[in-house]
């Protein structure tokens, strides 16, 4: 697994780069939940579809497809260090939108509104911002650490 990695600036903030993170950024990984999960707008409401719906709607393939897709985006997130339980929330996630999506009708209304995969880019988000919280505090005490050995 990859751990996170990055430099601290003079307040303590660590600043990741996307190549500690792996081979995908954050960034994409968050385009392509937008992508699946709402970046269509459905005309005449402020409500948005993603590929997701709409290629859940292909017999057999469409689910399949989007589960990949979802698993995909979980995979990149275990790349990236997440705990246990938010690896278990994340393969909820896909499994609810997996199993429900597959119901005819009732399952393409379900993927248009639950969006799972923005769901689960949200739990990886919580996951980096809280590793680097942790680590600006590390760096910190560090710092306090070695000012107190240098004052003694």
């Amino acid at each position: 697994m990859n751990k996170l990695e990055g430099t601290h600036d003079i307040a303590g903030e660590t600043n990741i780069s996307t190549e500690t993170l792996g081979h995908i950024s954050l960034e994409q990984l968050e385009r392509l939940g937008t992508w699946l999960d709402s970046s269509i707008s459905v005309p005449g409401t402020r409500f948005k579809i993603g590929w997701d719906t709409l290629i859940g709607l292909i017999p057999g393939v469409g689910d399949a497809a989007t589960a990949a897709l979802a698993s995909w985006i979980v995979w990149q997130a275990k790349k990236m260090g997440v705990s246990r339980w938010t690896m278990a929330r994340m393969i909820a996630n896909v499994g609810i939108d997996t199993v429900l999506g597959a119901i005819p009708l009732f399952g393409d209304l379900f993927d248009a509104a639950y969006k799972s995969n923005q769901k689960n880019i949200a739990l990886l988000q919580r996951h980096l911002e809280k590793e680097s919280s942790a680590m600006g505090r590390q760096a910190i005490a560090a710092e306090s650490n070695r000012y107190e050995s240098s004052v003694s």
